[in-house]
């Protein structure tokens, strides 16, 4: 509260019908994305941070539509205000799924000066696991967001994961 304001939230579901909990093509669950809209109270900068998990299984028709609405979607909420996209993708950076993302938005990856930990977010739960296998687990950012560092945290807590996928934290600067 001391840094920002709650401008607006909201969210909406990939779907035929995004304004109701629903599930439409392949998918076998629900998914979705929630959105706000924050004040930095320092530079009076608006900015929106937009999360979601798309879906996992399928043919990948799910995800491909999850990635059209959220283009539509983040264009129509957040204008030309500087924009952050996170989530479990489920996607790997090869993938049709995230070269879509990127005909939109950067990966913060691709953008950072600075980068460490792993290449891959994903471990199985597993001390043993390649860890630069799998990269499920995005920051995506709009051109209004610079990128000072990226790192995929894998830490280790007595000896184990306290998840399967790991946190991806970012030093940004909004413009």
């Amino acid at each position: 509260p001391e840094e920002f304001f709650v401008r607006r939230t909201g969210h909406f579901y990939f779907s035929e019908t995004p304004m109701v909990p629903s599930m439409s093509w392949d998918a076998t669950y629900t998914t979705m994305c929630n959105w706000f809209c924050l004040k930095d109270k320092r530079s009076n900068v608006d900015f929106y941070l937009f999360n979601t998990h798309l879906f996992y299984g399928g043919t990948g028709q799910t995800r491909m539509k999850s990635v059209e609405m959220l283009e539509k979607y983040i264009s129509t909420i957040a204008g030309d205000n500087p924009v952050i996209l996170t989530g479990d993708m489920n996607a790997t950076p090869e993938t049709e799924t995230v070269s879509a993302l990127k005909m939109f938005m950067s990966d913060a990856w691709d953008k950072a000066s600075l980068r460490s930990g792993p290449a891959g977010s994903y471990n199985a739960f597993r001390l043993d696991y390649d860890l630069n296998k799998y990269k499920f687990d995005y920051v995506f950012v709009n051109s209004r967001v610079d990128v000072k560092s990226h790192q995929i945290i894998s830490d280790t807590i007595d000896g184990y994961f306290p998840s399967d996928h790991f946190p991806v934290l970012c030093e940004i600067t909004l413009k």
